[in-house]
């Protein structure tokens, strides 16, 4: 008699679901990112994402956590004028330092814009947004790894995903965390070509 043996299942990965994590993919179809190649460098502008697309419903919880404090408030207002109780200023005053910082965060994080410029001497990162302008610079031989990357913050338990500068020695600097993870990933295949560095160290 023939004898079967069951051949153990194959698990099929989609890599348009799953693209793989340190792979170089292509330029996402609907990418608003501009990327131009210069004499010895690349120039990469990043534009604002909005509300929609990077903020991850933190403007929405923001606005609702708000409004149900300005509910609390009126009550608790309408109440101390009926029975002259007192009223937690303190707990109202921070529930409404609360919103009011998630929804500036929000506003910030969607309006933010970037560029990262690479020369001869190495890369550059230049962000503004409504708090101001900050500025990061790594020299060429610095920069031991670059590539998209869990961030450690989940949202609907899922990895929000950044793009990281690893240097040879220190901690990685993690950017635009919530943008689209395909976008993230294109940026960083550009920038490693550029730099002729690898998507993971060693």
């Amino acid at each position: 008699s023939i004898s079967s043996v069951n051949a153990p299942p194959v698990e099929v990965i989609d890599t348009r679901e799953n693209p793989p994590q340190f792979a170089d993919v292509p330029k996402p179809a609907d990418t608003q990112v501009k990327i131009e190649s210069r004499a010895g460098g690349l120039r990469i502008e990043i534009p604002p994402a909005g509300l929609r697309k990077e903020s991850k419903g933190l403007f929405t919880f923001g606005v609702i956590w708000c409004t149900c404090t300005a509910l609390f408030t009126f009550f608790a207002i309408r109440s101390r004028r009926e029975t002259q109780a007192a009223i937690p200023y303190v707990f109202l005053g921070i529930f409404w330092l609360v919103g009011l910082a998630l929804t500036a965060t929000a506003l910030n994080v969607s309006r933010r814009r970037a560029t990262l410029l690479i020369e001869s001497g190495g890369l550059s990162l230049t962000q503004i947004s409504l708090f101001g302008t900050s500025q990061r610079e790594w020299r060429r031989g610095d920069i031991a790894a670059v590539r998209a990357d869990t961030s450690g913050m989940e949202v609907n338990h899922r990895p929000v995903i950044e793009l990281q500068i690893h240097p040879v020695t220190g901690k990685k600097a993690g950017f635009f965390a919530g943008r689209d993870a395909d976008e993230l990933r294109w940026i960083a295949t550009e920038l490693r070509k550029a730099l002729a560095v690898p998507a993971k160290a060693g």
